[in-house]
Parts: C-alpha cells; sequence; structure tokens
C-alpha cells in the first residue's frame, strides 16, 4: 500500500463550497474527493521527471 503525504492549499470560498457539495452528494468527504479528483488527474497526465527515459552514459 502506498505511503499517504499531508498536502496543505488554499482555495477560494466558493471552490470550497462547491467542493463540499459535490462531496455531499457522493456521501464522501472533501479529503475523499480532492484525493479522487488528483488521483485521476495524475493517472492521465504523465510526469515528465519521471515517465522520460534515462540518459544513456557514454561507455567507456
Amino acid at each position: 500500500m502506498a505511503k499517504e503525504a499531508r498536502l496543505t492549499f488554499r482555495i477560494d470560498n466558493d471552490v470550497h463550497d462547491k467542493l463540499r457539495l459535490l462531496a455531499r452528494d457522493d456521501r464522501r468527504t472533501i479529503v475523499d474527493y480532492v484525493r479522487i479528483v488528483l488521483q485521476d488527474h495524475v493517472k492521465k497526465m504523465p510526469i515528465p521527471a519521471v515517465d522520460r527515459p534515462r540518459a544513456r552514459t557514454p561507455s567507456a
């Protein structure tokens, strides 16, 4: 199982209210909803520093 990291970020009150309503409609917490959205985003978007092929070093 993956280890969890704690994130802190600021969002506008209206965004918070919309997230709260979406989470409530799904019977989840805001944290659950944000986690789902972030995981979905990461699956769709490659991370260049992680996904790029490693540079080959010349053989001696």
